[in-house]
């Protein structure tokens, strides 16, 4: 019979009652058990000289050393899957936390592999880790059936007039003027985020050089940058002196007015530097999402190990790599660097 001791026990199987055993079934270690400290020596008449023995609480390294033992005397060696899947079944089952599939494959990778590598049959590392990367490997595709589908939103026609009138009716990034044809780009890739500062208006030829790489993904985000802003004043509105335009293109033979507002004289002074990752709104949440997504591997990782990320050892060390008086004090020219 399967029930709850003082000592939590969290990855396997155990049984506290012979009769209702399974084969693969733990043993129940007790709360303390008897250890050895320090080296004993034994002379050929039994006489021990140093080297203590004591009870000690049962910890969950004790389990993960009786599962290494119970594995390894598994047979027929093909057995071993189903030994595995008992474990792994039982602790998600009795988990209700939705990483408690990962922790399960964790404990394996980082605690049982590194027995097994020792073993001299080396059929019980090599079943192990080929079982470690299938589960991982049917998990994940499930994760991905299930995820929801990102629906693309449809610009509206303002957003489309406006976008066009960033770019002068030309494409960013050659000198076709075609506007009819022109086609708008999600700067993140995800078709279902259309706020404006995620789109940008070029050519279709040029569009298919940014899906297929040829114009990188840095060059789209400072491009982008580069018409948002004004250095003379502050975008005010936007003047179409042809009344009778009634949809989102603007024609060739159309002229487009700005009213530059200038910005107040007051002095300012930047946050970051000028020309760093900072200053540029689009490389800053980029670069700071990869951070943050970075972390949270790293935390995933560590939480075995009841540690945490080090987020100031981290920006430290970018920070020293790049020479900079910040993680967001990289220099602009840097960006891609840095990314990847």
């Amino acid at each position: 019979m399967k029930q709850k001791k003082n000592i939590e026990i969290k990855f396997y199987s155990i049984c506290y009652d012979f009769k209702e055993k399974h084969e693969f079934d733990l043993s129940y270690l007790g709360e303390t058990i008897l250890r050895n400290i320090g080296m004993a020596i034994y002379s050929g008449n039994g006489k021990k000289w140093g080297g203590e023995s004591t009870f000690s609480p049962t910890t969950h390294n004790d389990y993960d050393k009786e599962f290494y033992r119970k594995l390894i005397k598994v047979e027929p060696t093909y057995k071993v899957i189903d030994f595995l899947d008992y474990h792994f079944n039982y602790f998600s089952a009795n988990t209700n936390t939705k990483e408690s599939k990962e922790l399960f494959l964790l404990n394996i990778q980082y605690e049982i592999l590194p027995m097994l590598k020792n073993v001299r049959r080396h059929v019980f590392f090599e079943i192990a880790k080929d079982w470690l990367n299938n589960k991982r490997s049917v998990i994940e595709k499930k994760q991905n059936m299930i995820a929801p589908k990102k629906i693309r939103k449809y610009l509206t026609p303002a957003m489309k007039k406006r976008l066009q009138a960033e770019v002068h009716s030309i494409c960013p990034f050659c000198p076709n003027s075609d506007v009819e044809t022109f086609e708008f780009h999600h700067i993140d890739g995800d078709r279902s985020n259309t706020v404006y500062k995620n789109l940008i208006m070029v050519c279709p030829t040029c569009h298919a050089k940014i899906e297929k790489g040829l114009i990188q993904k840095s060059e789209v985000f400072n491009k982008k940058n580069n018409l948002s802003m004004n250095k003379k004043g502050k975008i005010d509105g936007i003047g179409i002196n042809n009344n009778t335009l009634n949809n989102s293109f603007i024609g060739n033979n159309n002229i487009i007015n700005f009213n530059l507002k200038k910005q107040d004289e007051r002095k300012v002074f930047p946050k970051y530097p000028v020309g760093s990752i900072g200053e540029n709104v689009i490389m800053y949440g980029y670069s700071k999402y990869l951070a943050d997504r970075y972390a949270d591997f790293r935390n995933y990782d560590l939480k075995l190990k009841h540690q945490k990320f080090n987020y100031a050892s981290f920006y430290g060390k970018v920070k020293k790599d790049f020479k900079a008086g910040g993680f967001f004090h990289i220099p602009q020219s840097r960006f891609d660097e840095l990314v990847n």
